[in-house]
This record gives C-alpha cells, sequence and structure tokens, in this order.
C-alpha cells in the first residue's frame, strides 16, 4: 500500500468526520438562536408543571394542548456516544440533543395554546422516544383561558 492510498484510506473518514462536526454544529447554533428567539416571543404564557391553576385565576375554558419535535443526531455525536459507551460515564453530546428537543417541544405547545387564545397551561408533561437515529420528544399540557 502505497503513501497514497494510505492517505486516502484514513484521511477521507477523518475529512468527513471534520465536516459532520462543522456542519452539525454550526446547524446546532442556528436552532438555539431560533428557540432564544422564539422563547422571548412567547415568555408571557405562563407555564407551570403543576396540577393547579395560579391562584387567583378564574378559568373559562380548558383544552389539552400538545407540542411535539424530532431531532435527529449528528453522525459525530453518535460517534463520541459509542465511544463513550465503551468506557462508560457521562454522554455530554446527547444533552444539548435532548436540550434542544424539550424547548422546541414546549414552544410548539406555547404555539397551539397562543393559537387558541389560551393563557396558561399546567399539569405540563414529556414524553421522550429513540427513534431511528433521533428523539422525539412530546410535551402536553392542560392550557386555560382567563375568565
Amino acid at each position: 500500500m502505497g503513501a497514497l492510498e494510505i492517505a486516502l484510506y484514513f484521511g477521507t473518514p477523518a475529512v468527513l468526520i471534520v465536516i459532520g462536526l462543522i456542519v452539525g454544529t454550526y446547524n446546532e447554533r442556528r436552532h438555539y438562536r431560533s428557540i432564544n428567539r422564539r422563547e422571548e416571543e412567547f415568555r408571557s404564557l405562563l407555564i407551570h408543571s403543576g396540577e393547579t391553576l395560579p391562584e387567583g385565576f378564574e378559568a373559562a375554558e380548558v383544552k389539552l394542548v400538545s407540542g411535539g419535535t424530532v431531532i435527529a443526531e449528528d453522525r459525530f455525536k453518535a460517534l463520541l456516544a459509542s465511544i463513550r459507551n465503551i468506557f462508560g460515564g457521562h454522554m455530554r453530546s446527547y444533552e444539548s440533543l435532548l436540550d434542544r428537543g424539550r424547548r422546541e417541544a414546549v414552544l410548539r405547545m406555547k404555539a397551539a395554546a397562543r393559537n387558541d387564545g389560551f393563557s396558561v397551561i399546567v399539569n405540563t408533561r414529556f414524553e421522550t422516544a429513540r427513534i431511528a437515529q433521533g428523539i422525539e420528544i412530546l410535551a402536553y399540557g392542560t392550557a386555560a383561558k382567563q375568565r
């Protein structure tokens, strides 16, 4: 095996991993910017994990609202996670994936509530499932309108 063949054999996967890291990091940062902007937009819509409405809030109407998302893992994070899985320990590479998924699901739930004129969401819950090469997160709760 010549030097060129060795360079191609080992260099091609290395280049692809670096490209994956760059593109994945760019997409993740872009998604976080979008999430931060929309969280500011929905800041006035109250969300609560408790089972009761805030004190003094009298509901005129209630409805189940939900928001879901599927976030694909990038191959670089999958590679890091598989290496970490061999040795054991904390999988930091998936934390941002879960964080973005939860925040995106909450934003979609808030958008559904706001579209129907609701001002508060209580009894908020999450469901998470691993599908194919990513995760699905569903946020749901009871939305209420002020009387």
